[in-house]
């Protein structure tokens, strides 16, 4: 019964060798370490070397940083575009407008954006795709992509509205549930509502959720979570979405 978490962040994990024994003990296959930057880029395709086993490499630049650290996207997309072989997909990219409060700030990050999907469109990579307080646009862009290219795309931990969920996969898209249904009835509930055919499950480590640093080895009891919500046994949610997960990635399919 393997797991998959479809969206973490593992590249400054001091103990990682012993932490993957464990998460494979609890039955995780493997997982996708998304990048920020640059330098995280570079530190999770050092990771994929280590341990190609369980690491697959997601090579993106953060929307977050597109505001705050302006000065480092040239460099970083340069980055990007000649390591983009070495990935299993492109991610973390998508929006977020918590940062960028200005329209000139907003879109500078739909420029990146763009430029992010269409080198997941030249290289045939799923996206992976972060949308705080963007929902619906990057919904569409998502959608768009999906319609364009023909490639995955994934909403990591989108499980705020079931109304865009149900959009989300009628377009094709995934959406990603992690450890906040652990900690919360509504987002166990909206979380239960992605259609079966389209639910991966994540663990968006180290992000705390109810001041728990998330963890790889979560993504079990998110599956059990979400089994019980929709009266299945763990076994048959976990064969299910681990099958979706795979299908993430061209080199899993």
């Amino acid at each position: 019964m393997p797991f998959a978490d479809a969206h973490c962040h593992l590249y400054d994990r001091p103990r990682l060798e012993e932490e993957i024994a464990r998460w494979r003990d609890a039955g995780l296959a493997w997982a996708l370490c998304v990048s920020e930057d640059r330098a995280t880029m570079e530190k999770t395709l050092r990771l994929k070397e280590r341990h190609p086993d369980f690491i697959r490499a997601g090579l993106g630049l953060h929307p977050a940083e597109v505001t705050l650290r302006p000065e480092g996207v040239g460099g970083a997309l340069a980055f990007m575009s000649a390591h983009l072989a070495e990935a299993d997909m492109v991610g973390e990219a998508g929006l977020d407008f918590k940062y960028a409060a200005t329209e000139e700030a907003r879109e500078a990050q739909r420029a990146v954006l763009r430029e992010q999907l269409a080198m997941a469109a030249g290289t045939g990579l799923g996206v992976n795709l972060h949308s705080r307080r963007a929902q619906r646009e990057v919904l569409e862009a998502a959608q768009r992509f999906r319609t364009d290219a023909g490639l995955p795309a994934l909403l990591h931990w989108f499980t705020h509205s079931s109304k865009l969920i149900a959009r989300a996969a009628g377009a094709g898209v995934s959406v990603s549930a992690g450890p906040a249904v652990l900690y919360s009835d509504e987002t166990l509930r909206v979380a239960c509502s992605i259609p079966l055919q389209r639910l991966v499950l994540e663990s968006d480590a180290p992000v705390p959720f109810s001041g728990v640093p998330a963890e790889p080895g979560q993504v079990p009891a998110v599956a059990e979570a979400l089994a019980r919500g929709h009266g299945l046994s763990v076994e048959a949610l976990a064969g299910k979405i681990y099958a979706n997960a795979c299908g993430l990635l061209p080199r899993e399919r």
